[in-house]
């Protein structure tokens, strides 16, 4: 019997993989079917253990695309074009929010490229999801809880500020002004498997150069963040997401959390229909061989982008812009009429003055 690793491609080709483990963080190979058999008591336990770590990133890979899906139909319009240089881009157009009137959401406006060099997706993903990490928290949320039902993990939303990361931002005006954006904190979710694995799943960690989803807990919090996490009951960061914004007396915070939150209610009410697709468990999309998952994946994620669509046209459509509307004026009066609201405006433009 020989138990290898993967030492060169000649020699891969003529061996036995153990499709359980295949592709995972240690592939296993075998002489052949006879010497894997007599291997298998040996080999179980680690085999079963790397097949959870192989479904537990097939989650975070899919978790991950989701947000992708998402952000490329339903964007806040930020900027208008990127420009890299080594690992700086520079958000060309950029603008804040607060110039912005009616639609708060809209497509990315870099078309998606296949045809892309490694370094140029990258970059794209980087921008894509550029200051996303709240939004991912409070649009996966449901995602979240269809994927991991009946699975033996606990997922929980952590809280981290970040270090070292190996992209930064720098947004240009039109005016030809630029301003170094802020690394601050960050969301992501904290996974620990029944055996006591400890994982970090973040959606949205492109944007600071982690374009790999899935972390060992410990590693991500050693080497990428300052002072370790707070965590949170999953939910929790959603519920909490836009307290602070809803009580503002500026028109465009309270229209942009209307309409997030409106546009998460019109995703969610999409989801019953996506999970019978998949026998009512969205889990069955990580199922089957490598090349099985690959093509229901891609499967789920065109069904996902037609729900997206169909989610924003509810939402920009007459009656609902109406309904936003009448509800943000309401808003904005009471939040006028209470002093509370000016001193926590106050607040907020003075943490704005500090990092822009």
């Amino acid at each position: 019997m020989r138990l290898l690793r993967k030492d060169s491609q000649h020699e891969m080709s003529l061996l036995h993989p153990c499709t359980g483990v295949r592709r995972s963080i240690n592939n296993t190979y075998y002489c052949n079917k006879r010497c894997q058999d007599k291997d298998w008591e040996r080999h179980k336990h680690e085999c079963r253990k790397l097949h959870e770590r192989k479904k537990l990133h097939r989650a975070a890979c899919l978790l991950q695309e989701i947000m992708y899906h998402i952000r490329m139909q339903a964007a806040p319009p930020l900027f208008r074009g990127i420009h890299a240089d080594g690992s700086t881009i520079y958000l060309n157009g950029y603008r804040h929010l607060r110039d912005q009137t009616t639609k708060l959401l809209e497509p990315f406006p870099i078309p998606y490229d296949a045809n892309r060099s490694e370094g140029e997706k990258q970059n794209f993903e980087a921008a894509l999801v550029y200051m996303g990490c709240l939004e991912t928290m409070v649009y996966l949320e449901e995602w979240v809880n269809a994927i991991f039902t009946g699975n033996n993990y606990h997922i929980k939303e952590a809280n981290v500020r970040i270090a070292n990361p190996v992209i930064k931002f720098i947004g240009r005006y039109p005016s030809g002004e630029t301003v170094e954006m802020p690394v601050g904190y960050h969301n992501l979710y904290k996974v620990t498997y029944k055996n006591g694995e400890t994982w970090a799943i973040d959606p949205s960690g492109a944007q600071f150069g982690f374009f790999n989803p899935l972390t060992p807990w410990h590693n991500y919090i050693a080497a990428r963040t300052v002072s370790g996490a707070d965590t949170y009951p999953l939910g929790v960061i959603q519920s909490n997401a836009y307290d602070g914004c809803i009580t503002q007396p500026v028109r465009v915070i309270v229209a942009q959390t209307v309409q997030n939150v409106w546009f998460v209610r019109c995703l969610a009410q999409k989801l019953p229909q996506l999970e019978g697709r998949y026998g009512g468990n969205l889990a069955n999309v990580l199922r089957g061989t490598d090349s099985v998952f690959e093509e229901q994946k891609e499967e789920f994620l065109g069904m996902l982008d037609d729900c997206i669509k169909a989610s924003m046209e509810e939402l920009y459509s007459d009656e609902m812009m109406a309904k936003m509307n009448e509800i943000i004026e309401e808003q904005l009066e009471k939040n006028k009429a209470n002093p509370d609201s000016q001193v926590r405006m106050e607040e907020v433009m003075q943490f704005m003055s500090e990092r822009f």
